[in-house]
């Protein structure tokens, strides 16, 4: 399997690059609203349908805003400061929103080191996301893959998509004490 080469410049996240899937809430949900509609079904209740049928709806709606909370969001790669070998590199994300509603709950994941850091972005504005990664030895450290995900407004779904921005920072050796 090839690496893929880093992303340069702005990343916009189109919807074709913004996965979705039920988490685990979302799977029990959909499980009630199965048995929901057996019962309604099998007892013949005009009001289970429309329950059943009422909270489907809402489902869908939460799987449409969850998608929606991350397409068309813009990253793009900052500054990193040099650091020490041992020490953690900060490295910035911004953010930035065109849209005319928040984008809250985002949650940017470095999928090397675990680091993370959960970012809310206002209407037209931007935010800045920093991930702390270890920086072991000396020499320049690549970013690498880093996940963005949400599961705003409800939970019943998990939207996610991966970056690679072209970002690096210098890891200077370790001074001697």
């Amino acid at each position: 399997m090839t690496a893929l080469p880093a992303e340069r410049g702005e990343i916009v996240l189109g919807h074709r690059r913004v996965y979705i899937v039920p988490s685990r809430i979302g799977l029990l949900f959909g499980g009630t609203l199965a048995i929901l509609l057996v019962g309604s079904i099998n007892y013949a209740l005009s009001l289970g349908f429309a329950l059943t049928f009422l909270l489907a709806g809402m489902g869908i709606a939460g799987m449409v805003q969850t998608t929606r909370n991350l397409g068309r969001l813009s990253v793009r790669a900052g500054r990193s400061d040099p650091v020490f070998a041992g020490d953690a590199a900060r490295f910035r994300l911004g953010m930035a929103n065109a849209g005319d509603f928040d984008r809250p709950e985002i949650l940017v994941r470095h999928l090397g080191s675990g680091a993370q850091q959960t970012v809310d972005v206002a209407a037209t504005a931007s935010a800045v996301a920093v991930l702390e990664v270890p920086a072991p030895r000396r020499g320049w450290l690549l970013l690498g893959r880093v996940m963005l995900e949400t599961r705003f407004p409800v939970g019943l779904f998990r939207a996610w998509s991966t970056v690679e921005p072209d970002s690096r920072c210098l890891v200077y050796p370790r001074p001697e004490t």
